[in-house]
């Protein structure tokens, strides 16, 4: 076992190595600065599209229309209630009668 100032040496070369390692990732990511090249072209500069017109009506009902508070509906209880029993009622099988068969070994007593 290492006395107490052993792993104080370890921890400080652990973070050491740490530090320079996350540094050295850093670095190596970089994707290097593309240098300008102009190269003679044929083809003209674009020319600039002209500048967007705002419609200030639309933009003006869409404000005030985002601004005002939005009505949610009240849900109806009844039709919620009523389709839930429906749901259930359907799901219940319906029980099928079976047909009783008269068996040829029916025993019958003799009539007194």
């Amino acid at each position: 076992m290492k006395p107490p100032m052993g792993h104080m040496h370890d921890l400080s070369l652990v973070l050491i190595l740490l530090t320079s390692g996350i540094i050295g990732l850093a670095c190596a990511t970089q994707a290097p600065v593309p240098t300008p090249t102009l190269v003679p072209t044929a083809t003209p500069a674009p020319t600039p599209s002209p500048a967007p017109t705002i419609n200030i009506e639309a933009t003006v009902s869409f404000l005030v229309k985002a601004a005002l508070p939005r009505v949610t509906p009240t849900p109806d209880i009844e039709a919620t209630v009523e389709a839930r029993i429906q749901a259930t009622m359907e799901a219940i099988p319906t029980p099928t009668p079976t047909p009783l068969e008269k068996s040829p070994y029916r025993i019958r007593a003799p009539l007194v």
